[in-house]
């Protein structure tokens, strides 16, 4: 009589693939929560970015707008206020309501920035020739802010 053998089965043992399964978990774990981090800094950094630009495109609105306006006196002097009222040729600023920084231009308001926590123009006379505008503009939205301010002669620079 022969012997039969049975035909050695190839394959994974449950127990090797169980030990397989916590291995990769052990390595995988900690990767998840470095990705979570990863993906909130990284909406946290895009928030930070877009108020950052929006600021420098407000700042750079009102900028163009004293450039463009000749240069005369203005009134108050020294005094900060919320809305730049009649002093530019072409262009008014103001906040509005929903605590949006508004360009009005010919007749429209044109949204130049949003998240608006203040807003502020002042004007000086330097010399006989020069009128400085000066405006401050902070924006906050959840935890982040952007501040920033700029100086501008009024009608550009002298001739």
């Amino acid at each position: 009589m022969t012997l039969r053998r049975l035909p050695r089965q190839d394959g994974v043992t449950l127990i090797e693939l169980l030990m397989a399964l916590v291995i990769a978990a052990l390595v995988i774990g900690p990767l998840a929560g470095m990705l979570d981090t990863s993906l909130r800094a990284g909406v946290q950094n895009n928030s930070r970015a877009t108020l950052r630009q929006d600021l420098r495109f407000a700042l750079e609105r009102i900028s163009s707008a004293a450039r463009d306006t000749p240069r005369k006196v203005l009134a108050p002097q020294n005094t900060v206020q919320a809305d730049s009222g009649p002093w530019f040729d072409k262009s008014r600023f103001r906040v509005n309501a929903n605590k949006q920084l508004i360009e009005v231009r010919d007749g429209v308001d044109n949204v130049v920035a949003e998240s608006v926590a203040s807003f502020g123009v002042s004007a000086r006379t330097v010399g006989l020739d020069a009128t400085i505008i000066e405006a401050t503009l902070r924006l906050e939205q959840d935890a982040e802010a952007a501040q920033g301010s700029i100086a501008i002669r009024m009608g550009g620079p002298s001739k």
